[in-house]
């Protein structure tokens, strides 16, 4: 807030200017009353992919008094978070951050007249769009043309290879629901003690996952909390393949097997395939050391599919991986 003080003096005889002095003062006021603290605490420490983990909500205020608050919630990769980071207490600065002393006017009939103007152009983009696209004859049918190998010769689709899945052992799970964001809600409320509750079903990221809840209450009082949580597997598999392939490429794939345990495991990895030919043994057998992590290769030669599916895989006693 600004205090001002402003004082007159008389004027100089009847033809003068009267004098003044304007004096401002700035008073910064923080608002720790109007400032929530959000708690999120997942059930576990630890959590493994495809896992439902329950978060406890808090809600208190400044004085550590439990309120009624409606929070919106957000569960995401953090790697996502390192790209592109968000503003801490977003929410606290809109609302409550230091403003300059000035005046702000603004006419709404120019604010209507500009969405009319947006509206009207959208209105004749699309009429001329579909003027243009009435063409006499239609347009040509599209052909499937042959695939080009790296030798520049062309060769047909087999319709045997193409499409199909790699199948993964038996017993064993793989995973492939994938996101970037686990979890949004926008409207989660408190009961009057300050308490809620979620449940969330985890992605199969191996990723720390952050959960931000953002609170408001009725007297305008806000706040944001996060939380980490670190999902992992004992034993766990990341391929390491081209993003894609050539018809006859011979290239080297690769799996890094990651032994998160204390002791050092006997591992038995495989890779399953379809639209390639691998030259190595599919199934390979390594000593893991204890927190360390192991490379497994295999050569591969590119058929003439559409795509090629692979599924690595990981198993050692209880542990595994797909």
């Amino acid at each position: 807030m600004f205090v001002s003080v402003v004082l007159f003096t008389a004027a100089d005889g009847p033809t003068g200017a009267a004098g003044y002095k304007v004096g401002l003062l700035p008073l910064a006021v923080a608002p720790a009353e109007q400032t929530l603290s959000i708690a999120l605490t997942p059930s576990v420490a630890k959590a493994e992919p495809g896992q439902s983990v329950t978060y406890a909500i808090q809600v208190t205020n400044a004085a550590g008094e439990p309120v009624a608050a409606e929070l919106s919630l957000d569960l995401v990769d953090k790697a996502v978070l390192s790209l592109l980071p968000r503003t801490p207490n977003a929410i606290g600065a809109a609302l409550y951050a230091r403003r300059g002393l000035g005046v702000t006017t603004a006419n709404a009939l120019a604010l209507s007249a500009d969405r009319l103007q947006a509206e009207l152009e959208q209105d004749l983009e699309a009429q001329q769009g579909q003027a243009g696209g009435d063409t006499a004859g239609g347009a040509p049918m599209a052909t499937t043309a042959p695939a080009l190998a790296a030798d520049g010769m062309a060769y047909a689709i087999d319709p045997s290879t193409a499409n199909k899945a790699a199948i993964a052992p038996a017993g064993l799970t793989v995973r492939g629901e994938f996101a970037d964001t686990a979890y949004w809600n926008p409207s989660i409320r408190t009961d009057a003690g300050g308490r809620a509750s979620v449940e969330i079903k985890l992605p199969d990221n191996l990723t720390t996952w952050v959960l931000r809840g953002v609170g408001l209450t009725g007297e305008t009082q806000v706040g944001e909390g996060l939380s980490d949580l670190v999902v992992t597997k004992p034993l766990l598999v990341r391929p390491v393949t081209p993003r894609f392939f050539v018809v006859a490429d011979v290239v080297d794939l690769a799996a890094n097997i990651s032994n998160n345990t204390a002791s050092p495991l006997e591992t038995q990895v495989a890779l399953a395939t379809t639209g390639l030919t691998i030259t190595s043994p599919l199934t390979q057998t390594v000593t893991i050391p204890a927190n360390a992590e192991v490379t497994v290769t295999w050569q591969a030669i590119a058929q003439d599919a559409e795509r090629a599916d692979l599924v690595f895989s990981a198993v050692s006693g209880p542990y595994a991986d797909a």
